[in-house]
């Protein structure tokens, strides 16, 4: 005999035992799910192979039933396992709060089953625990979160058969115990053979008709409706398309009208210089520069060679760095010049955009303007020089009417016969010098003012110019009860100027803040002269604490012939407008401010020399 009885039961036993390893396995991957099923299926066709050998043996005639049933269930579960992957997947096949009580039953009853039971116990024992493993797997699946009816009635159809084999397989084992000996009979047993091989043929038949019938109808229901969907999804995007296609189109035609109303030039261009595009609305561009004439051709033979070579460069540098850049060109035309502006956009990795603009009339435009803002100049030179002539002759009467009673008077006392007082003449040749003194400060004065000479312009140490002329100022100005002060950041920078021009610029600013502190009644009368270095430029400032100016006469203080004094005799207004000259020629510029203090500041921005090494 192949087989003998304990080895079928523990084999039974097993089955038990891979059913509750189902039941966990199932809470954690649906793969090892899939793995196990398939393993139980193999054991059920083993073990129905099994029973039918030892039937074919004929030790125990109901075994034929049995093993029948067996193969069933492996052919069953087979299929129930592939209509688990494709209809359930994922969706909590077999879970359920009752795993761990059902996990302690099964164990309970195989180990009951293999150690105390008899033979017909123990498969009354294994088949009541696989009846509670369909009845759990068909509440689990009805609870389950699966869609789709055929699927759910397609699996709990399939765990009610193997409910209705394993119920079959319980009652033949009772009847074959000796409490009911007396039905142990040869028909009984065929009786129960017969119902257990039609349990499992209806099993099979079932999974059939359900994957063939309501499984297949499912499937086609499913493909139409995945027809429709795409159908519907086909209608949505042709009708995404078309909008997009015309909203396109209305931005093509909004940019062709864009282009068709600028009045510039475009052209595209590649890296190399080879015009590959040209468009123009202007009658003037298109005249000059037809369309199908320069498609192709090189820009070093449309423009002069030096124009084209930097143009060329510039195209090549915006593809590269991504970055537009400018350019102006003049192009010989016939017997006239265009003065041409291009501004160069990388269009893409290859190609450039050019937005080329005619600038001349631009440019005519701009030097008529210069011209006549150069004989606005001139006329205003003139009428300045009218009014300088005009008050030069006005404050140069005084000195030369107080020269020629001097003279007049000492000639007549010559003329007398008197004998001249020397202390007298001393007197009057002081007062004879004094007014020449005045006559060559106001000549001067105008010279400085129309003319200033740059000859003598070299590098020049601010720091030590600056105390040679307070030593200077202190000499022949006198500081009196004014505290001149001086303070230096930049000891040793360099600026391009003459040596008289600082000079110039520093006593005129001195005697204007001096002039403004002593007119105070304040004690403590100060000037402080201080350099500070910012930058690519030299900060001069002179401040006092005198009485300031006014907010309305700012403005004004620059301009020729402006005081605030109402003494003239000694003052004509020329100090701060030489000043203001002379910064400007050394490429500077000077501003004035009212001051904390009281008085004011004028700040003087010269730029630093920087092709001379500073000196200290």
């Amino acid at each position: 005999m192949l087989l003998d009885i304990k080895t079928l039961l523990i084999a039974s036993a097993a089955e038990a035992m891979v059913a509750s390893l189902i039941l966990a396995l199932a809470c954690y991957s649906e793969r090892q799910l899939r793995t196990v099923i398939r393993l139980w299926s193999i054991s059920q066709a083993l073990i129905g192979a099994g029973m039918l050998l030892i039937a074919l043996q004929g030790i125990v005639p109901v075994l034929w039933g049995v093993g029948i049933s067996n193969m069933c269930i492996a052919l069953g579960f087979t299929i129930e396992q592939e209509g688990i992957s494709r209809y359930i997947g994922k969706q909590g096949y077999l879970r359920s709060a009752m795993l761990a009580p059902v996990l302690v039953i099964c164990f309970g009853i195989w180990f009951f089953s293999v150690v105390y039971a008899s033979l017909a116990y123990r498969i009354i024992a294994f088949s009541v625990g696989a009846m509670l493993f369909s009845l759990i797997s068909v509440a689990t699946l009805l609870k389950s979160g699966a869609t789709g009816e055929a699927p759910i009635r397609f699996l709990v159809a399939a765990h009610l058969q193997h409910f209705a084999v394993m119920g079959a397989r319980a009652v033949n084992a009772y009847i074959q115990s000796p409490m009911v000996a007396f039905l142990n009979i040869y028909g009984m047993q065929a009786v129960f053979v017969l119902l257990l091989s039609l349990c499992g043929i209806s099993r099979v038949v079932c999974y059939f008709w359900l994957i063939i019938h309501r499984l297949g109808k499912e499937a086609r229901k499913q493909e139409e409706e995945l027809n429709r969907a795409v159908n519907t999804k086909k209608e949505i995007l042709e009708r995404m398309v078309d909008e997009k296609t015309r909203n396109l189109r209305a931005s093509e035609a909004k940019v062709r009208a864009l282009i068709n109303a600028i009045p510039d030039m475009l052209v595209v261009s590649t890296g190399e210089g080879r015009v590959e595009e040209v468009y123009s609305n202007s009658s003037a561009f298109s005249a000059r520069f037809p369309r199908q004439v320069y498609i192709g051709q090189m820009i070093q033979q449309v423009l002069p060679r030096v124009n084209a070579n930097e143009i060329v460069q510039l195209t090549q540098n915006a593809i590269i760095n991504g970055q537009s850049s400018q350019y102006e060109f003049i192009l010989p035309w016939k017997e006239e010049s265009l003065y041409l502006h291009t501004r160069i956009l990388p269009l893409n990795a290859s190609q450039a955009f050019h937005v080329v603009t005619d600038i001349t009339e631009q440019k005519k435009l701009e030097a008529e303007a210069l011209a006549a803002l150069t004989q606005l100049q001139e006329a205003q030179k003139l009428s300045t020089a009218g009014v300088m002539a005009a008050s030069i002759v006005h404050d140069l009467g005084q000195p030369l009417n107080s020269l020629k009673i001097s003279t007049d008077g000492l000639l007549y006392v010559s003329e007398m016969g008197e004998k001249l007082n020397m202390d007298q003449v001393k007197v009057e040749l002081r007062r004879i010098s004094r007014q020449v003194e005045r006559v060559e400060a106001v000549v001067t004065n105008v010279r400085n003012i129309v003319r200033q000479d740059s000859q003598s312009r070299r590098g020049v140490v601010l720091d030590t110019v600056l105390h040679r002329s307070l030593e200077t100022f202190r000499t022949v100005q006198g500081s009196g009860a004014v505290a001149l002060q001086y303070q230096t950041q930049a000891p040793h920078v360099v600026v391009c100027a003459a040596d008289s021009e600082i000079e110039q610029i520093l006593f005129n600013l001195l005697r204007n803040a001096q002039e403004a502190v002593l007119a105070t009644s304040k004690q403590d009368k100060r000037i402080l002269i201080s350099t500070v270095e910012k930058g690519e430029w030299l900060e001069l400032v002179v401040s006092d604490n005198g009485c300031g100016i006014a907010e309305d006469i700012l403005p004004k203080v620059f301009e020729p012939f402006f005081t605030t004094k109402r003494q003239k005799t000694d003052n004509l207004g020329f100090g701060l407008a030489i000043v203001k000259s002379l910064v400007e020629n050394l490429r500077g510029n000077v501003t004035v401010y009212n001051n904390e203090l009281g008085g004011a500041d004028f700040v003087i921005r010269l730029p630093i020399e920087k092709q001379e090494e500073n000196q200290p």
